[in-house]
């Protein structure tokens, strides 16, 4: 069996296996339809609470995420439309992407979960968890779609592997286990470039 149900890692729940969640990361999005002479450049913000994000998505579609950590009081505030462009007129950059250049037509806010998490087990004689089910990593690591991609590989060498041997590869787990070093070598780097809010709690957590 494999669990490949992302962060909920449902088959994992059935297993009792537990998953470390290291933070309280999520995001507000907002999709808008871009017209042809839009910015098409990926751009992120650092604010005193969050970070945004901003990209081009397929569709002719512009995709603007804000995160935060849901229990801090600027993330709740945003529950509605109106709320997330007053927070969005709060930043530098990012906002300049939508003046006269994007639309939002259904302006849903819609919310993610982006909390970085790690199963106590990936891996035993007759089952196996895949990309954000094994590990989840923060967006502002960049990691999370290629590793998943290569943890998917790993995982199907291990299958066929085990298929052949009867024997859980181990090589699969360990992998895993050196990938959460580095990760956690990353997520410290990025977040340590930020200095202008370091008393701030959302960037406190990340830098101590």
């Amino acid at each position: 069996m494999v669990d490949a149900t992302g962060r909920s890692g449902k088959l994992l729940n059935q297993l009792s296996i537990k998953t470390k969640i290291y933070d309280r990361l999520a995001a507000r999005c907002v999709v808008y339809h871009r017209h042809a002479n839009n910015d098409q450049r990926t751009l992120i913000e650092s604010t005193e609470n969050g970070w945004w994000y901003s990209a081009e998505i397929p569709g002719n579609k512009h995709v603007i995420m804000y995160f935060s950590d849901t229990d801090l009081p600027e993330y709740k505030s945003i529950k509605s439309f109106q709320e997330f462009c007053k927070q969005l007129n709060k930043t530098t950059h990012i906002k300049n992407t939508v003046s006269n250049k994007l639309e939002a037509r259904d302006p849903i806010v819609y919310s993610f979960c982006a909390q970085s998490t790690q199963a106590e087990r990936v891996a035993d004689d007759n089952w196996l968890a895949v990309g954000d089910a094994a590990i989840a990593y923060d967006p502002l690591s960049s990691q999370g779609i290629w590793q998943a991609l290569l943890g998917a590989e790993m995982a199907s060498n291990t299958i066929i592997k085990e298929f052949t041997n009867n024997l859980i590869d181990l090589d699969y787990v360990h992998w895993i286990s050196s990938q959460a070093k580095e990760y956690w070598k990353l997520h410290k780097g990025f977040y340590a470039q930020e200095k202008r809010w370091v008393n701030n709690q959302f960037w406190q957590r990340r830098q101590n």
